[in-house]
């Protein structure tokens, strides 16, 4: 019956780790919703554009990103075809293939998960982006034409989407780690606990 008692202390940690591993930290949408003009008020950019391509978060990644063909820009510096970031958190925004939406979106983000590249702009629900269809726009503001330039390069989304192998490394390595450190540990105490001749 002894012989058991190592065993099972060892399968019982090595469960309780790969779980710790393994869990996601929990990411509940807390914010409040914004009218458009508060979300005007404090975006760097605004524009009613169309969903045209979608890259989805990678394994792992932090982030997904669409492109959208701009119409109407109301502030800031927006590309025609341009690059939006959503994080892959509940505030995270799913986006409706072909949809049209107000953006109300950042150029900066204060996430330790993730950095914009240039030329891409962060937009989440807390921002007040919406599709378009929802109502008309609760701000004053004179529409402009977007800057003429393309979709950013497959290399640039690629950067932008990051590499989920190495943001996934250092978890494995600490889980193989301490997997055999119990395991190693449970070979001594297995030893021990034999009676000897």
């Amino acid at each position: 019956m002894r012989r058991f008692v190592p065993l099972t202390v060892a399968v019982s940690m090595i469960a309780s780790i790969a779980v710790l591993a393994t869990a996601s930290p929990a990411a509940a949408c807390s914010c409040v919703e914004v009218d458009d003009a508060v979300a005007f008020a404090d975006a760097d950019a605004v524009f009613v554009g169309q969903v045209t391509r979608e890259h989805p978060a990678r394994d792992g990644g932090d982030v997904s990103v669409v492109i959208m063909t701009v119409s109407d820009v109301f502030k800031g510096d927006v590309d025609r075809q341009q690059a939006v970031v959503t994080p892959e958190t509940d505030c995270g925004l799913d986006f409706i293939g072909n949809g049209t939406y107000v953006v109300f979106a950042r150029d900066t983000t204060t996430s330790d998960q993730f950095t914009l590249e240039d030329g891409f702009l962060l937009a989440d629900l807390c921002s007040g982006t919406r599709l378009a269809t929802d109502g008309d726009l609760g701000f004053t503001a004179t529409a402009s034409v977007p800057n003429d330039a393309g979709p950013p390069s497959s290399a640039e989304i690629k950067a932008q989407l990051g590499d989920p192998r190495s943001s996934l490394f250092p978890e494995a390595l600490v889980f193989v780690g301490v997997l055999a450190f119990v395991l190693g540990l449970a070979a001594v105490l297995a030893r021990r606990g034999r009676p000897t001749a």
